[in-house]
């Protein structure tokens, strides 16, 4: 009786209440610093029970991530990476993968990693702890004597090279980078940078083409150059049959007749894809020359543009380039005149 007395002064007097939920156990760092979107693909595609989410190493969480992510198909594992990566994070992420780094195979770069690796940038690297001064032998920009001979025999240290590099890749009018004498890829090697490799490669491939014959991606957030071996031949047997370009980049199929999105079986709507193009240039400012049609972009310098073509003309009005325009030489890109008010040939 005494012991049961006992037992009943134990617990908490008042109302009986019902056992409380166990705690949550507690999260490791990783977890806690894992990105919602991705916490939720992992408990949302049953990859790890929900009471041992929270005791995941950072190895063991990567590989759930990884493993969550090649479940989803392709256009929701695009959705998500947008979620949680901006495209230049996108960019710099795939810019060091190691494929990149292995010169034997063959690579496309986005437009996005194009512009990453072009911009102009320091470089805190091995170069900044050699700067002593080389004399004859030194770079002849910064005189680092840490230099290297290009075949005209001018040297150069390695980042003084890179930038000549991105300079001469940064538009078609100054490719190919040059010193004395135009650079080959033995050159661009010596950049040390096997990224400016691959896009001197992409380049060279795309400047091959005549200007007029070249055919581009048509989706506007990739807009990747597709060489002729990537165009297939239109079939003989198939009605309004065009032939189709394939995206190295982006795997989209793109009409070689209209440049618009491939449309097997049906004819070109020529004026519905020109409309298309026409709003998306505008949107990325983005012009063509009044002469040849190329679509050309400026990314600094001055509104005095010259097109592979030979044509000169103001990138602001798009009439031809003379001393009587009266645009600003620089900058005022909000006077941009549109594309389709622009005068010359469309592109």
């Amino acid at each position: 009786m005494s012991q049961r007395h006992h037992r009943y002064h134990a617990r908490e007097p008042g109302v009986a209440r019902a056992p409380g939920p166990a705690p949550a156990p507690e999260r490791s760092r990783a977890v806690e610093e894992l990105h919602p979107v991705l916490l939720d693909l992992i408990l949302r595609m049953s990859i790890v029970p929900p009471e041992d989410i929270g005791s995941l190493s950072e190895a063991a969480l990567g590989n759930a991530i990884s493993l969550a992510i090649s479940m989803l198909p392709d256009d929701e594992q695009t959705h998500i990476v947008s979620r949680i990566m901006t495209d230049d994070e996108i960019a710099r992420e795939r810019l060091d993968h190691p494929r990149l780094q292995n010169l034997q195979s063959r690579v496309m770069l986005s437009q996005n990693e194009r512009r990453l690796l072009l911009r102009a940038s320091p470089e805190p690297d091995e170069d900044d702890a050699n700067q002593d001064e080389g004399g004859a032998n030194g770079c002849i920009i910064c005189f680092d004597r840490n230099a290297v001979a290009v075949p005209c025999g001018c040297r150069y240290c390695a980042s003084c090279l890179r930038e000549l590099v991105r300079v001469g890749l940064r538009s078609e009018t100054d490719f190919p980078p040059r010193c004395c004498r135009p650079f080959i890829e033995a050159t661009i090697r010596l950049a040390g940078r096997p990224a400016l490799v691959h896009l001197f490669r992409q380049l060279s491939a795309e400047y091959a083409v005549p200007p007029a014959q070249r055919l581009y991606c048509h989706n506007a957030s990739c807009a990747s150059f597709i060489p002729p071996s990537a165009i297939q031949a239109a079939a003989r047997d198939e009605a309004n049959a065009t032939a189709v370009g394939t995206c190295p980049s982006c795997s989209s199929a793109t009409c070689r007749e209209c440049g618009g999105r491939a449309h097997r079986g049906l004819p070109c709507s020529a004026e519905g894809d020109d409309e298309a193009l026409f709003d998306m240039m505008d949107a990325n400012g983005l012009v063509g020359c009044p002469r040849c049609g190329v679509v050309i972009s400026l990314m600094d310098g001055c509104n005095h543009m010259t097109c592979v073509c030979g044509a000169e003309f103001c990138f602001l009005c798009g009439e031809d380039w003379n001393f009587e325009c009266n645009c600003p030489l620089y900058n005022a890109r909000e006077r941009r005149v549109p594309v389709r008010q622009r005068p010359g040939r469309l592109p």
